[in-house]
């Protein structure tokens, strides 16, 4: 078995042990929000509850892509909607600041409490819509002709994070 393979098996193995654990949150969740009339314990166990749902469906995905059907994307897979990302991003960023101008102005602490989790989960849509830039600079300079997570099979992990890491910080550049 080359190196590859191993880490891929290795790391299919450690995703698999998290699915585990994502199982277990979602059944302990919904057993406390079958156990409490509380408003505020319900809505928080309902929170994390989806999020662990969503955390189980990404690793699955992370599974089958480093073990059957690799990622592909085309600059004309990104052209098809760029638009349409760009004006989502945007409508990110204005749900960010009315979020932040609500926690600032309201003296309740619960409702602070959820007013951050808000701006913490609609800035990690952000973070995810500029992974995606990050990866149509990439096609576009044809750094990559098309990108491929299948490059965790050839290359390895670091090099994809690497290469990924290297476009993030160059937007990040081009943003000052």
């Amino acid at each position: 078995m080359s190196k590859a393979q191993e880490r891929t098996r290795e790391a299919v193995e450690l995703l698999r042990s998290w699915q585990s654990l994502e199982r277990e949150a979602i059944a302990a969740t919904a057993e406390i929000m079958e156990t409490t009339d509380n408003l505020l314990i319900r809505q928080i166990m309902e929170i994390i509850r989806n999020d662990s749902v969503q955390h189980h469906r990404v690793q699955q995905f992370i599974i089958d892509i480093m073990t059957r059907e690799p990622v592909r994307m085309s600059p004309g897979d990104m052209a098809e909607v760029w638009t349409r990302l760009e004006q989502h991003g945007e409508l990110e960023r204005r749900t960010i600041e009315m979020a932040k101008q609500l926690k600032e102005r309201t003296t309740d602490v619960v409702a602070k409490v959820l007013l951050e989790y808000l701006i913490l989960d609609e800035q990690k849509h952000d973070t995810l819509l500029g992974g995606l830039e990050a990866v149509k600079r990439l096609a576009s300079r044809r750094k990559l002709p098309f990108f491929a997570i299948s490059a965790l099979k050839q290359a390895g992990l670091k090099e994809l994070i690497n290469a990924m890491g290297k476009m993030l910080a160059e937007l990040e550049e081009g943003n000052e």
